[in-house]
């Protein structure tokens, strides 16, 4: 067995089946790893990025989360938009708000800093980054 093989496997068919339970299986998806280096000229019209992170990584809004998996879902500039389901909970309430993003009509509640995703922040080093396409 190599552990990491198997780890990638179940991540990416765990991904897929949540995608279509929360699209009601209206919509097909296609997930598959890509590289840390290719969140910077990403494209996000028809896909997300889905990834763990760990403690390390400082958010715009809220405190630092332990492990975490997160929807990068758009950016701008070096500023990747995240959805997170715990922001709710890590935000100050007077402080949370849910932003739509012009661009891809997603929703988003914090902000990394592309700069701030490395190895060492990154669950696994950097093995587990998947892109989620919608195949319409």
């Amino acid at each position: 067995w190599d552990l990491e093989e198997v780890m990638k496997t179940h991540y990416n068919k765990l991904i897929t089946e949540a995608f279509e339970i929360l699209s009601d299986n209206d919509h097909q998806f296609s997930v598959k790893n890509i590289s840390l280096e290719s969140i910077k000229n990403f494209n996000f019209t028809h896909a997300v990025i889905i990834l763990p992170i760990v403690k390390d990584v400082k958010f715009l809004a809220g405190n630092e989360l332990g492990y975490h998996f997160i929807c990068i879902n758009g950016r701008t500039d070096d500023l990747l938009q995240v959805a997170c389901s715990y922001s709710i909970y890590n935000i100050p309430q007077e402080q949370y708000v849910e932003l739509m993003d012009g661009q891809t009509n997603r929703y988003y509640n914090n902000m990394i800093n592309i700069k701030d995703l490395n190895p060492n922040t990154m669950e696994q080093g950097v093995d587990l980054i998947y892109q989620v396409t919608d195949i319409r």
